[in-house]
């Protein structure tokens, strides 16, 4: 047991925790002092359970806070006595974080331990010499559960860090990234229309897409309801193989999904059910009319029989008491019951060529962990901090009590093995205890799914693993910052010119020689040397 019950334990325990998950990885100090590199790993003592070195080291970490963090919690405390620290929160806010580190950087102030979001700011970091690199066997040396877990989630995880060949982050997992996007429909609807089961191909969709907007599925006399909108469109173009705007693997070169012949195809389908009225004429406002923004409104107040919007956890119903999310679900279940506990979770349909396919994201996320360049100066801070952080993370129920709190008096297991919040605690604000918003950057995907419990079971037992197409460049291309504003503007134009009819389909052609001219060639070119490196 990691927590002792005579300790302290006040909400901000679990806000400690978790800032300090994330500080861990941090480091400290202030100081933008370039040094040597860290070289080989150090001889300190790599095992965060046994005696820590006689040196007291101060680490600085850059929490991403929706709340402050109390620098006298509990666990603050815990921590800085297992590990012979001491610890210094910055809080940073959550929603102008790259903004704040930003100013902090140009002064001079670089923490131990911070958040880098995006590969273009690591790329940028690095050049302005901020961010230590990391060698893999002196990761390794110190936090040995840390990097076995990793690789094992991800064999090439450290590749994705890599700036000219060099690790200068720990990249962040996120489990629920590999469900792809939501295929559901109101079953009520396919009832009244007397379809039994989900499509499973683009002809089958498409005629269960006509009846729900031809055949009156709500039963209010009115022709007022329609197929699908801006979400469910992407079934159409995953049918012939691609994500508009995703980089997807063709014969061993990383393809741009926008400008394929096979999208010309997918348009001319969608021309026709728009003129149809099977697609939602208000489909470029999108399906979120206000409130939660991963709620499909027009979903759930009945103006569309398919979605594809949000996430799985979005979607499922609520699995076990305590459960939470499943936002769309609780919305449409307020509004019609019945509606809710008749929702059908099908597969995106296969097309013509045997494709099918919608958005699923990476497993590793554009989000990392950094560590400030002046470590590389002292590697047996350095090591501490990674053995620190190695401790955090060396096993299951450890991992948990860091981003919960103490295991029986904040929270404990219930008859799922899932873990909950008790007592008062059940209706805490996290945000103010720092929870998974600190934490979360060294998250291990192992750890995610057997937290997550019977959600995971009912996520694979509807086929969200099935389907999937994930944006296979992952990384940010050296001329993005230069053509893609313009790119995207002239892509979203020409698509929903072509679906409205406001351009003939042969204006696909069109738009790609200009796509290509205006700066695609050279994403092309780069997008493709970066995979090459990735092989």
């Amino acid at each position: 047991m990691l927590f002792s019950s005579s300790k302290r334990s006040t909400p901000v325990i679990i806000a400690m925790i978790i800032v300090l998950v994330l500080t861990a990885c941090n480091g400290s100090g202030s100081s933008n002092t370039s040094g040597e590199s860290a070289g080989q790993p150090s001889t300190a003592n790599s095992d965060a359970n046994t005696s820590p070195a006689e040196t007291k080291y101060t680490f600085s970490i850059a929490a991403n806070q929706l709340a402050p963090v109390d620098p006298n919690g509990p666990i603050i405390q815990y921590l800085e006595d297992r590990f012979n620290v001491d610890l210094q929160v910055v809080d940073v806010e959550s929603s102008k974080y790259t903004e704040i580190m930003n100013l902090k950087f140009a002064s001079g102030e670089i923490p131990d331990y911070f958040k880098v979001s995006g590969y273009s700011n690591l790329h940028k970091y690095v050049s302005q010499d901020i961010l230590a690199e990391i060698p893999l066997d002196f990761l390794q040396a110190n936090a040995p559960n840390l990097y076995r877990l990793m690789v094992e989630a991800r064999e090439d995880v450290f590749n994705l860090a890599k700036v000219d060949g060099k690790v200068y982050a720990l990249p962040r997992f996120s489990y629920f990234n590999t469900f792809r996007r939501p295929t559901v429909f109101r079953g009520d609807w396919m009832k009244k229309v007397g379809v039994e089961k989900a499509p499973e191909t683009l002809e089958q969709f498409e005629a269960l897409m006509y009846k729900f907007s031809n055949e009156d599925p709500d039963g209010n006399g009115q022709k007022d309801t329609y197929g699908l909108s801006e979400t469910g469109i992407d079934v159409v173009y995953g049918a012939f193989g691609y994500i508009p705007d995703y980089w997807t693997d063709k014969e061993g070169q990383l393809v741009y999904g926008a400008i394929q012949p096979e999208m010309k195809e997918a348009l001319t389908i969608l021309n026709r059910w728009f003129k149809d009225k099977v697609i939602d004429p208000e489909f470029i406002t999108g399906e979120n009319q206000g409130g939660n923004k991963n709620v499909s409104t027009s979903f759930v107040n009945g103006r569309i029989g398919f979605s594809s919007k949000g996430t799985m956890v979005q979607w499922k119903p609520l699995l076990y008491e305590g459960d939470t999310s499943s936002d769309t679900y609780v919305a449409l279940k307020n509004v019609n019951p019945e509606a809710a506990d008749s929702l059908v979770y099908g597969v995106p349909p296969v097309g013509p060529d045997g494709k099918m396919g919608v958005r699923q994201g990476n497993l590793v996320t554009t989000e990392m962990a950094s560590f400030g360049k002046h470590l590389e100066s002292d590697p047996d801070k350095f090591a501490k901090l990674l053995q620190m952080l190695d401790g955090m993370n060396d096993s299951y129920e450890h991992f948990l009590e860091y981003f919960y709190g103490i295991k029986g008096e904040h929270w404990d297991f219930n008859e799922n093995n899932v873990p909950v919040l008790l007592n008062d605690y059940k209706t805490v604000d996290m945000n103010k205890w720092g929870g998974h918003d600190v934490i979360a950057v060294n998250e291990i995907p192992q750890y995610q799914k057997e937290r997550s419990g019977p959600r995971a079971i009912w996520a694979e037992e509807n086929n969200w693993l099935v389907g999937g197409i994930p944006n296979m460049l992952e990384t940010a291309l050296p001329s993005a910052g230069q053509f893609t504003t313009e790119l995207n503007k002239m892509q979203e134009e020409a698509y929903i010119s072509i679906i409205t009819g406001s351009k003939p389909i042969s204006y696909f052609d069109e738009f790609v020689e200009k796509w290509r001219k205006a700066g695609g060639e050279q994403l092309i070119k780069e997008a493709n040397e970066w995979y090459a490196t990735q092989k």
